[in-house]
């Protein structure tokens, strides 16, 4: 059975799956030469060429026929990905591709990025931990603040190869008018979700709190920095600075959720304040942020593991390129077992969401553990 996912969010890639090995994972920026390669979207396709898919005559080189096309991204409020999909198809009818089924799942992104990172774990069982800057929209969630969608920014889930991912535990945000934000405007209830498959009692949190990625973001466009790509670059700036208190504390806590304290975040960031600052007191804040984000996400791997009551953990999402922090969770929490996603960031979708293809197709319970990263074919 061949199975292939295609990832259209940013970092587009594409994974093909044969009876569950990965036969190749390739990012559409090795062959464009784009960094961080999206498919152009919104507005933008009035502008540009359809979109372009690079990886069709790899495909040709193992099968014509697919048996599933599988698609992730962050459900695109404005449509775009169903364009984008109907583009990628209509590219395969013109290279003689041809498929049984097709199927994108639209709220799933959180879901995919456990997905990797728990198959490629090598842990029977385990803690989903997903963080970034956010994912899918939900526009519809509940009614409650009349600004911009929701988007998950904090997800966990249990895994095990009997019961596949379970919802445990989710955090939607609108990340608007953090001027106008209020300290303890957010909602939290326990609803019966069936999005693993079955039903299962889950905790959902609604707030207008930052993602951990974002806070990163934020970050990069007070220095100048690209807000969507340069978070690297920001978290690499964090060795120079100094960790302070003089502003408080950066996240608070009720009923187990914690939320980010965004007036603050707008008075240390925003471009009027920012470039007031002294270079030192940049630096600091920039190192403040790091620790803050630590310690917030410790919080969330305690959460985690009571959640799943388990010893085990693997981490996703693009928050945890962090490395430095990434190695302070190993001393935090030095009996557990710690796997962190190599492909947190979105191109890893296409392989969490072929995988969990073929395992809910076939209950395979084998273990495939992620033995190295050379997964592409020579160029």
């Amino acid at each position: 059975m061949y199975i292939l996912g295609i990832n259209i969010s940013h970092d587009s890639s594409c994974a093909l799956i044969k009876d569950g090995e990965i036969v190749f994972y390739h990012e559409d920026e090795r062959i464009s030469k784009i960094k961080h390669h999206e498919y152009p979207r919104w507005n933008r396709l009035k502008d540009l060429n359809r979109c372009k898919f690079y990886q069709h005559e790899f495909i040709k080189k193992h099968t014509n026929l697919l048996d599933y096309i599988i698609f992730s991204s962050y459900k695109d409020p404005f449509g775009s990905d169903y364009e984008i999909i109907l583009d990628i198809l209509n590219i395969f009818k013109d290279n003689d591709i041809d498929w049984k089924k097709v199927i994108y799942r639209e709220n799933d992104h959180h879901f995919y990025h456990a997905s990797n990172a728990a198959f490629f774990s090598g842990f029977e069982e385990c803690a989903c931990l997903v963080s970034d800057g956010a994912g899918s929209f939900f526009e519809n969630r509940i009614d409650y603040v009349k600004r911009e969608p929701f988007r998950e920014i904090e997800s966990i889930y249990s895994f095990d190869y009997s019961n596949g991912l379970q919802e445990k535990f989710k955090h939607f945000s609108q990340r608007g008018d953090v001027e106008k934000d209020k300290l303890g405007d957010f909602k939290i209830e326990t609803v019966t979700s069936e999005n693993s498959g079955k039903p299962q009692i889950v905790e959902y949190a609604y707030s207008t709190s930052i993602g951990c990625g974002s806070l990163f973001g934020i970050a990069a466009r007070s220095l100048g920095l690209d807000e969507e790509n340069d978070a690297g670059k920001v978290m690499g700036f964090t060795s120079y600075g100094k960790k302070t208190d003089k502003y408080g504390k950066w996240f608070f806590y009720n009923r187990g959720v914690g939320k980010t304290h965004n007036n603050l975040i707008y008075e240390l960031f925003a471009e009027k304040y920012f470039d007031k600052r002294s270079s030192d007191e940049q630096r600091d804040i920039i190192k403040t942020l790091q620790e803050e984000t630590k310690e917030h996400v410790i919080f969330l791997i305690e959460k985690s593991l009571n959640l799943c009551n388990t010893n085990n953990i693997v981490l996703s999402g693009g928050y945890f390129l962090n490395c430095v922090n990434n190695y302070q969770y190993l001393k935090a929490f030095p009996d557990v077992n710690f796997f962190v996603d190599p492909i947190a960031y979105d191109g890893g979708l296409s392989i969490g969401a072929a995988r969990y293809l073929w395992w809910d197709l076939t209950k395979d319970q084998t273990i495939r553990k992620l033995e190295h990263l050379y997964l592409g074919e020579q160029l």
